[in-house]
């Protein structure tokens, strides 16, 4: 490594330690938001089956609150390291597309900026540790194209089984393999050689443990996911002809959270179909199959944009590519500060807003309102004496309730009737229900007795309000959802 390449290496360090302070800093004052809640109670309980995803989120917030405390850093430490560490895969990566030094500096800056990857960066969520196992499964992917090296698919391997481990999504990898071997011929003719079959069968040996608890719990965690892209779960029911309409929110939204500069800069790349390399096929793979996914799985259920984004990282590199081996040099510099100009400032409102809102949008149209008011739910604690437990309308309300009572814990159980993950105790439950949730859940529960019902409104940090909690006391109560 000469000087110069040291030099920007580290640059690059000093880069990617600038971006982690200031994820600690947002990630201390950005309240939990009820899924992080929910897998935080699942570390408190480590298994390999879990009634949603597979157990990679449970583990690495176990891991960070062992390490920082029981904390929102804790929950969040293993965000904020592994987009750490993706931007030096993301510069690596952007090497051997034969980037320059500096436009490989750039690729890995625009990563750790855009909307999504900042946001992954802060609040923990399967899809965290989902993007980054595919991103090094795609880094091996290049390499054996490249160096035409048959070992590494034993090393790709592991990412594939971790991103598996992650979410069931994950996938993705073996699909990424075919797709880009069917394009790349470089990659096809290692279908007749052992090793990429002899890889695939240790990456699934890595994950038969998970199976087999899978197997034991009625592969709860797959049919869970099964019947969300089905749409078979509450709330998640849609008229199969409006899936156009679908196709263009999630296309929309994917165009503004790459922001709308950088987008097109991607489509211009894909377009001129003659300038691209193999080496840079399982890039756009890896982009642009995500995205093909949830567009086929929009026409049974309502998209979500975390679906299709979780390759944006790889993104960066494609804008860098157009950017390089498309434009004079007058030029790249143009489009290269306003790419960098428009993400900074998205991400940079995404960030304030979710902390103090400061966009003019009523709560229920603010996608950031699901990370306020949750603190509030701790005066529910006032309504428990005589009760044994606490029975939620949805998993988001019991999570938080525990989340928040962390620092003194509950002396009573909490359950949710929405998804099956603990069961009360005794026959006296507080009976807590969000009014309007999403799938407009209701508790399943029977009492011979309830008192009359009060109510919990919570508030926006702009004092607007957000949600109702009806919570009432019921007596010698029994619940079909738990047998």
């Amino acid at each position: 490594m000469d000087n110069t390449q040291k030099r920007l290496f580290l640059l690059l360090t000093i880069t990617l330690l600038f971006f982690l302070i200031i994820h600690l800093l947002v990630a201390i004052y950005l309240p939990l938001s009820f899924d992080e809640a929910y897998y935080w109670q699942w570390s408190k309980n480590l298994k390999l089956s879990y009634p949603d995803h597979p157990p990679m989120a449970a583990w690495l917030i176990r891991a960070g609150t062992l390490i920082a405390g029981d904390n929102a850093i804790g929950v969040r430490l293993f965000s904020i390291i592994l987009s750490f560490l993706s931007g030096y895969v993301i510069f690596y990566i952007s090497r051997l597309q034969a980037l320059t030094l500096k436009n490989s500096y750039m690729a890995a800056l625009i990563s750790q900026i855009l909307p999504a990857p900042a946001t992954g960066a802060i609040i923990f969520t399967p899809d965290v540790p989902l993007a980054f196992f595919l991103m090094l499964f795609t880094l091996a992917l290049v390499l054996i194209i490249q160096k035409s090296r048959p070992y590494l698919f034993y090393i790709a391997a592991v990412p594939a089984a971790l991103s598996i481990l992650s979410k069931s999504s994950g996938m993705l990898s073996y699909a990424t393999v075919l797709i880009t071997a069917v394009v790349t011929p470089a990659l096809l003719k290692e279908f007749k050689k052992p090793h990429i079959y002899l890889a695939f069968i240790l990456s699934v040996i890595l994950i038969v443990p998970w199976l087999l608890a899978e197997q034991q719990n009625g592969f709860q965690s797959i049919l869970h996911q099964g019947n969300h892209i089905a749409g078979n779960l509450k709330g998640g029911s849609v008229f199969k002809y409006l899936f156009p309409i679908r196709w263009i929110e999630l296309l929309a939204g994917q165009f503004a959270l790459l922001t709308p500069l950088a987008s097109i800069l991607i489509v211009k790349y894909l377009l001129n179909k003659s300038s691209i390399t193999d080496v840079q096929k399982p890039l756009i793979v890896s982009l642009l199959l995500p995205v093909a996914l949830t567009l086929a799985a929009a026409i049974t259920t309502h998209p979500e944009q975390n679906w299709a984004s979780i390759s944006h990282p790889i993104a960066a590199i494609i804008v860098m590519l157009y950017i390089q081996n498309s434009l004079t040099e007058s030029k790249r510099n143009f489009y290269l500060k306003w790419t960098l100009i428009s993400v900074t400032i998205l991400t940079s409102i995404i960030y304030v807003h979710s902390i103090h809102p400061i966009l003019p949008l009523p709560p229920k149209k603010d996608p950031l309102s699901r990370l306020q008011g949750w603190n509030q739910i701790i005066k529910i604690n006032s309504h428990l004496k005589d009760m044994d437990s606490i029975v939620c309308d949805n998993y988001a309300i019991c999570a938080l309730i525990e989340w928040e009572n962390r620092s003194a814990p509950l002396t009573v159980t909490t359950a949710s009737t929405s998804r099956h993950f603990n069961k009360p105790s005794g026959k006296n439950w507080l009976i807590v229900d969000e009014l309007g949730d999403f799938g407009n859940y209701e508790p399943i529960v029977n009492c011979q007795k309830r008192s009359r019902p009060q109510f919990l409104n919570m508030k926006r940090a702009d004092g607007k309000p957000l949600r109702v909690v009806k919570i009432t006391k019921g007596y010698n109560c029994t619940s079909s959802f738990f047998n």
